[in-house]
């Protein structure tokens, strides 16, 4: 009777754990509905965009109408700082083009580094941004990827 008890539970309990992981698969693979919208969640905003650039029937607009052009020079580096930096951004003022901001991590340092220029990138300046405060006690400080706009 004790091992047919036992039967019964391992039983209950594989049965269980077949429905946790199914339901679990389905709720992962379905679509789910959006936070605020009422709508089926279906496909990435962007996807439908990809689908209509990507289809062998379209036809970039005709020319949007008059626009300009930067003429840039060879590579320099902004940062000189000792190794790599990464998730680069820089933005330039369309307003006066010789103005020039541009941002970066730091890999072997902990700030992200901010840069500019006032005259075209002939010549540029640097300053650390500061970092928000590490959350918890783990020792790793979190910041972001620098933009510039």
């Amino acid at each position: 009777m004790a091992r047919r008890k036992w039967w019964v539970a391992a039983s209950v309990l594989v049965v269980v754990a077949l429905v946790t992981l199914v339901a679990t698969a389905l709720y992962i693979a379905l679509p789910t509905k959006a936070a605020s919208s009422k709508n089926a969640y279906m496909q990435p905003r962007w996807w439908a965009k990809y689908q209509v650039v990507s289809a062998s029937n379209f036809t970039p607009l005709p020319n949007p109408g008059p626009h300009s052009s930067v003429k840039v020079g060879a590579n320099i580096n902004v940062s000189n700082e000792p190794g790599p930096q990464s998730e680069t951004n820089i933005a330039i003022n369309p307003a006066n083009p010789r103005q020039i901001v541009a941002g970066s991590n730091e890999i072997f340092r902990l700030p992200m580094r901010g840069y500019f220029s006032s005259d075209g990138g002939a010549t540029w300046g640097g300053v650390d941004l500061p970092l928000p405060p590490a959350i918890g006690t783990n020792g790793f400080d979190f910041g972001s990827d620098p933009g510039a706009a």
